[in-house]
C-alpha cells in the first residue's frame, strides 16, 4: 500500500515539473513588441498598450497573433 501512495507522488511530482517547463521557456521568451504609426511617428510598443486607433507597420516576415 505504501508502494502505491510513494508511486503516486512521484507521478505528481514528474507530471508537475513536466508541466512547469513550457512556462518556463514562455517567460523566457522576448519581449513582444508591435511597431505602429501614432500622431506621425513610428514607435515600438508592447502589445497590451495597442489601441483601436492604431496603424501597425508591416514588414516582410513579421509574425501576426491573433491579439492584433
Amino acid at each position: 500500500m505504501s508502494l502505491m501512495v510513494i508511486h503516486g507522488v512521484l507521478l505528481h511530482y514528474g507530471k508537475e515539473a513536466r508541466e512547469g517547463a513550457p512556462k518556463r521557456r514562455l517567460k523566457a521568451m522576448p519581449y513582444v513588441t508591435a511597431t505602429v504609426i501614432r500622431a506621425g511617428l513610428e514607435q515600438d510598443i508592447a502589445l497590451r498598450l495597442l489601441e483601436p486607433s492604431d496603424v501597425l507597420k508591416l514588414s516582410a516576415g513579421d509574425i501576426l497573433i491573433d491579439k492584433v
